[in-house]
């Protein structure tokens, strides 16, 4: 796995309010189902709305679901500087593809 889970940041853990009850009910379809259910899946909301918890909760579900899963978390900033020398482009870009979850943090 690229970047670390905060495993702490659970499902269990999530405070649920009126206004992400939604994206915690798709997040939890995508940690039961990765790759079928809200593929891709994207919460756009405010700061202060707890989407890193979540991220850190569906990839924490998801690895305790599926342990052999590869599961990549980066940053938006990582990702999107994967630019790399002609060399190492392979590698950069395989670490991405090959992954069975893609979690990308503050797009």
């Amino acid at each position: 796995m690229t970047g670390s889970l905060v495993p702490e940041l659970t499902f269990g853990t999530f405070v649920l309010g009126s206004g992400n009850r939604f994206a915690h009910a798709a997040a939890v379809a995508v940690a039961e189902a990765p790759g079928a259910a809200c593929n891709p899946l994207f919460i756009y909301v405010g700061p202060a709305s707890g989407r890193t918890h979540l991220l850190h909760a569906l990839g924490n579900h998801a690895r305790q679901l599926y342990p052999s899963l590869e599961i990549c978390c980066v940053q938006a900033a990582e990702f999107g500087s994967g630019q790399a020398p002609d060399s190492r482009r392979g590698e950069v870009r395989s670490r991405y593809l090959d992954a069975g979850l893609l979690l990308i943090a503050d797009i």
